[in-house]
Formats: C-alpha cells, sequence, structure tokens
C-alpha cells in the first residue's frame, strides 16, 4: 500500500499538525502496551498511516431472507463463513445490495472503519479510524489485534465477543496506567444503551430468529419481522438517549 506513512515519521514531521502529531503518539504507545501488556501479536500492525479519500476504508452488506432474521452467509477459504459480505469500493457493495434486494431479501449496507487481514498483511492505522476520538481509536486497535490473536472459523459471534472483551479491558488498562481513569466513565457511560438493550431484549441477544418461528401466515411473518425491527431501532435510539443523559 503506497499511500502508508509511518506513523514515528509522522510524529517527527513539523508539518504533521500538533493535535494529529499527538494522537499519533497515543497511538503507538497504546500499540506498545497491546504488545507488553496485553500480549498481543507483536508486529508492524497500527505503526503505519494511510489517510483515505473517504469516509469508510469498508463496505459490508448484510442481508436475511425476507421471511427470516437468518443472516445469509458469504463462505471464503481462509476466514471461513461469515455473516455479511465485505467490499472496499462502495460502488460494488451497493451493486451486491441491489443485486440481494432484487432476488427478495432484505438487505442493509453499513461502513466500516478497520478491518484486519488477521496477521497475514501489516494493517495500518486508517484515516477512518480516527472519526470518534483517541481513546475509540486505541480501543478499536486492541479489538483488530485480538482478532490477530485469535480467530475461529465459521464463528463471527464468538471472534466478536473475543475481541470486543479484549478491547473493553484492555483500553481500561491503558487509560489507568495513563492516570486516566476518570475518562473510561464516559466510555462506559456510552456504552450503557447496549447493555441496557441487551438486558431487556434477551431473546435478540441469545437469537433472533426465534420470535418469527411460529405459525403464523406469510402476511404474518412478513409483519412481525418488521415490527420487530423498528422495535430494535426504537428501542436503540432510546437507550442511547438514555446513556447520553446519564
Amino acid at each position: 500500500m503506497q499511500l502508508r506513512k509511518p506513523i514515528d515519521t509522522l510524529i517527527a514531521d513539523q508539518n504533521t499538525p500538533h493535535k494529529q502529531r499527538q494522537l499519533f503518539d497515543i497511538i503507538l504507545q497504546a500499540r506498545r502496551f497491546a504488545s507488553e501488556q496485553l500480549f498481543l501479536p507483536e508486529n508492524n500492525s497500527y505503526t503505519s498511516y494511510v489517510a483515505l479519500d473517504k469516509d469508510y476504508v469498508v463496505w459490508n452488506v448484510f442481508a436475511t431472507p425476507e421471511l427470516s432474521l437468518e443472516p445469509v452467509k458469504s463462505c471464503f477459504l481462509i476466514v471461513g463463513c461469515l455473516e455479511y459480505r465485505g467490499y472496499f469500493a462502495m460502488e460494488a457493495a451497493r451493486d451486491h445490495a441491489l443485486k440481494l434486494q432484487a432476488d427478495g431479501f432484505d438487505v442493509f449496507l453499513g461502513g466500516v472503519a478497520a478491518y484486519s487481514t488477521l496477521g497475514w498483511f501489516d494493517d495500518p492505522v486508517f484515516s477512518s479510524m480516527l472519526q470518534h476520538g483517541k481513546w475509540r481509536t486505541v480501543e478499536t486497535i486492541f479489538h483488530e489485534l485480538a482478532h490477530q490473536q485469535l480467530y475461529i472459523k465459521n464463528d463471527s459471534a464468538f471472534n466478536e465477543a473475543f475481541a470486543t472483551a479484549v478491547a473493553d479491558l484492555g483500553l481500561t488498562e491503558f487509560l489507568a496506567t495513563q492516570g486516566l481513569e476518570q475518562e473510561n466513565e464516559y466510555i462506559v457511560k456510552d456504552k450503557q444503551w447496549e447493555k441496557s438493550f441487551h438486558q431487556s431484549h434477551p431473546e435478540r441477544a441469545n437469537g433472533s430468529a426465534r420470535p418469527l418461528r411460529k405459525n403464523l401466515t406469510r402476511s404474518g411473518k412478513a409483519n412481525k419481522k418488521t415490527r420487530s425491527a423498528e422495535e430494535t431501532q426504537r428501542r436503540v435510539c432510546i437507550d442511547k438517549k438514555t446513556a447520553s443523559a446519564t
């Protein structure tokens, strides 16, 4: 990737804006912490930077059959089966989404700030990873490095849960070493909506397909899926607002 630049070079460059140099310094501190204290892979991942000319580095396409909440899986040689299909070009992702939609699937297309090559290559820090603040950037780096450390083929749920747990705990420990424990309080509050949502909707946390497995007519199943999606969206919005207000 010719666009990547070593982060330590950018820090030394006086033409790099001061705030960005400060952020890059935190990133390198976090990268060292990840290997030395969290025992995550020690390699050149997240020691270089790529400035993108777009908001996201990847776009993921999610799809479910019309009368189901079970995701359509895409399978690949190395990573196994995933509950989405990723594209580096938004146009390609949109074309795939439109094709699935034409075939009768319900589709969602979303941008992604980062991804992991699972250690096959040295992953850079993308500019898309910096959009939500320095601690989110650090958390994302820990998350993606956790994928390099442990990845179970064909088990997206476990892989994401493991990486999220490592990132959450890792960020808490990293902030403690910086004497910034109070920063973690705001991060925890920001995540309260997700915890609250799963506690109030255990059936969705444990298996989304179950609400449709009843003796319903075709139109009944379609209506139930629509109501379930609308209720999920409504509840997430409410819980996010509640977390922001606390």
